[in-house]
């Protein structure tokens, strides 16, 4: 890690701390009045276990904590003041791409912000991963920008046509720079707080055309991807919805530190699937849908808005080597 301690972690261990010594003292309280009565001799004090964690070690690490600034003192609802950087206000709002606290991952808001302070909408992309005109993952993603509104989002709505760019190649890298489709899509990506993908299922897998514009985008510094939250959707006309090919979508997208939803959703049978006005024809497959986008929603609402842990990505340690191409440390 980075050497500091999150201020969420201190309050555990101090909140297991004082436990702990409550217990003892009671415990030992209870014992020395029953030895006085019986007329024994005053038994060592006992050893405590809060799980597989022994009191004493709990205290010993809470003297550490003290003396790396903490204050054993404070209970769960005060925490201490953290300190002031010189020339930002607590007050100072961040969004991704804009100034932002030092120390503070890119792409977070102040993590000390007052009731007075509107953080806004949580700002969304979304998009069909087809190039297709009529893809029915196209209106998925339109229903789901839909959705996303009504839950008081602020959403940008693309197309992969936005974002044309050739198939990898190291070299045309090298000589010529990123492409300019996907500089596109990388700064659409740092300008959102969270990102949507509707993505069809070609041979039980991710869509060529999208793995190539992620791994075109993951050759950006700072890499774009790394802390975002995603959701990913998809349609088929098959039974099974393009379900794998999600599964095959996460882990190139999770692999670059991106925060994929647990919960996905499939429209099968996707032909037939959607009403005139652009919503579901199955009413369960409707509220399921905006269910998912509901919580959704509400988890990237508290992550960036009301976050007050500092977070670092890092890479598999075996990925790395002195090849430059696997150079992809964020700092």
């Amino acid at each position: 890690m980075n050497g500091s301690t999150p201020v969420s972690s201190v309050w555990v261990v101090m909140a297991g701390s004082q436990i702990g010594n409550s217990l003892v003292a009671k415990t030992s309280s209870v014992v020395r009045k029953t030895s006085k009565a019986a007329g024994k001799p005053r038994p060592k004090r006992p050893s405590i276990r809060l799980g597989k964690i022994k009191t004493g070690r709990i205290v010993k690490r809470l003297r550490e904590l003290h003396e790396l600034g903490g204050d054993p003192a404070y209970g769960l609802g005060s925490p201490p003041a953290l300190p002031e950087p010189q020339g930002v206000s607590s007050r100072t709002q961040t969004r991704p791409g804009e100034d932002w606290r030092p120390g503070t991952p890119p792409g977070r808001r102040d993590s000390q912000m007052t009731k007075d302070v509107d953080p806004g909408p949580v700002r969304m992309l979304v998009f069909g991963a087809a190039l297709r005109a009529d893809s029915t993952n196209a209106r998925l993603a339109s229903l789901a920008s839909t959705l996303l509104v009504e839950a008081g989002a602020e959403v940008d709505l693309a197309r992969m046509r936005d974002f044309d760019m050739p198939l990898y190649d190291g070299d045309v890298e090298a000589d010529e720079g990123l492409p300019a489709g996907a500089l596109a899509l990388c700064e659409r990506i740092k300008r959102c707080d969270a990102f949507v993908i509707s993505s069809p299922e070609y041979n039980a897998s991710v869509p060529g055309l999208l793995k190539n514009a992620i791994d075109w985008v993951s050759r950006v510094r700072p890499q774009p991807f790394k802390t975002k939250h995603a959701l990913l959707l998809s349609s088929s006309p098959s039974l099974v919805g393009g379900n794998r090919g999600l599964w095959a979508l996460r882990v190139p997208l999770e692999h670059l530190g991106t925060r994929v939803y647990p919960d996905m959703f499939s429209l099968p049978r996707a032909h037939e699937g959607f009403t005139q006005d652009g919503r579901l024809a199955q009413p369960g497959s409707q509220e399921r849908l905006a269910e998912i986008i509901s919580g959704f929603i509400q988890l990237v609402r508290a992550d960036v808005q009301f976050v007050c842990l500092q977070r670092l990505w890092y890479e598999f340690p075996g990925d790395r080597t002195d090849a430059l191409v696997t150079q992809r440390a964020e700092d």
